[in-house]
């Protein structure tokens, strides 16, 4: 029974081939001290050749159209016989003007191609499988797999990741969600299992003889988080929800009432603008009494960012403060603190 030698790249490396030193055969990496030979530009043949010679661990790059299939060995070249080489002129003499209207017989040329899509590097296993044979003809057991997957309203799942089910065979689908694969499937169906960040796994079975145009419908998670409740001892306090979490923030009475002041009067404490304002932005802050302040920079979380102080005389009742180019956008507080009085006076801040 004839066999075949397949090539496999379980775990591919992500060095970089560009960066790796130029060496006979290929390139020598850096990371891990080891020659990375180029089998790519190579034919079937001659990476049977190289393999045969070769002694311990080889690591390669591969065209991926080398990968996963059985390595085509050259067709050896028939001796010729004694007698056909001596009764050659005498035909030659009689077939000379049949010969001229004939095309001359193509050469076997293997054809090496330039240029290849895709390649993978990393440490490779042979595996020789015997081919199925019946009487003398070969069975190819090679399956083409092609498709495309979607989300339920018909869009494209870019670079979702497809796995073969008890083979190890894998593929990653382009921008596009298009995606093409090869098997050397021995079943009579095979399942398909499509993955992909925000969405949840999808599996589907195909018969082996129906393995074009496939279209996986990948639909999108909702992971529910259960509700979270954060809690004061101050009875004095004012509660906000925001899908499963509520939220709880306690005021003094010196702040509820001042609070309450200035927003029945229309006088607040403050002004900030631009609101909202851009990360790396600086921000005016016009306050409206003379006095000794310290500005204060909170997040969403009341996490404290930045503090500034600043003096507001008569005629200089401004200053600015910068928004760091780091910021996530998102809801910030700016807290005013009269450092003579211990007055806090707050305003929202959008920045994006």
């Amino acid at each position: 029974m004839k066999s075949n030698i397949a090539i496999h790249i379980p775990q591919p490396c992500h060095e970089d081939w560009q960066q790796m030193t130029p060496v006979n055969n290929g390139r020598f990496c850096q990371s891990c001290a080891k020659q990375v030979v180029d089998f790519s530009v190579m034919t079937d043949q001659q990476v049977l050749n190289y393999l045969s010679n070769a002694a311990g661990r080889v690591c390669g790059r591969f065209a991926d159209d080398q990968l996963q299939r059985p390595l085509q060995p050259a067709p050896k070249e028939k001796k010729k016989i004694w007698w056909a080489a001596a009764a050659l002129p005498l035909l030659m003499v009689f077939g000379r003007a049949a010969a001229q209207k004939k095309k001359a017989p193509k050469e076997n040329v293997v054809v090496i191609p330039t240029t290849r899509a895709a390649r993978t590097l990393g440490l490779f296993s042979p595996r020789i499988t015997p081919a199925p044979t019946v009487g003398d003809t070969v069975i190819s057991t090679s399956t083409h797999i092609s498709g495309r997957v979607v989300t339920a309203t018909g869009q494209a799942v870019p670079f979702a990741s497809i796995h073969v089910a008890n083979y190890p065979v894998s593929a990653m689908v382009d921008s596009a969600g298009y995606f093409t694969l090869q098997l050397h499937a021995k079943s009579d169906s095979i399942s398909l299992e499509a993955t992909a960040i925000g969405y949840a796994d999808a599996r589907v079975q195909v018969a082996t003889n129906t393995t074009n145009g496939i279209t996986i419908i990948l639909k999108e998670a909702v992971n529910k988080l259960p509700d979270v409740v954060v809690k004061s001892n101050n009875t004095e306090c004012l509660r906000g929800f925001a899908g499963g979490l509520s939220i709880v923030r306690t005021y003094s009475f010196r702040q509820r009432t001042d609070t309450l002041v200035r927003k029945i009067f229309k006088a607040p404490a403050f002004n900030v603008y631009p609101n909202p304002a851009q990360r790396g932005q600086a921000i005016t802050i016009d306050t409206k009494k003379q006095g000794e302040y310290s500005i204060q920079l909170f997040n969403n979380s009341g996490k404290l960012l930045q503090v500034q102080a600043f003096d507001a005389v008569e005629g200089a009742t401004l200053t600015q403060i910068s928004i760091p180019s780091s910021t996530a956008a998102g809801v910030y507080f700016i807290r005013l603190v009269d450092e003579q009085t211990k007055k806090q006076y707050s305003n929202k801040l959008v920045v994006f």
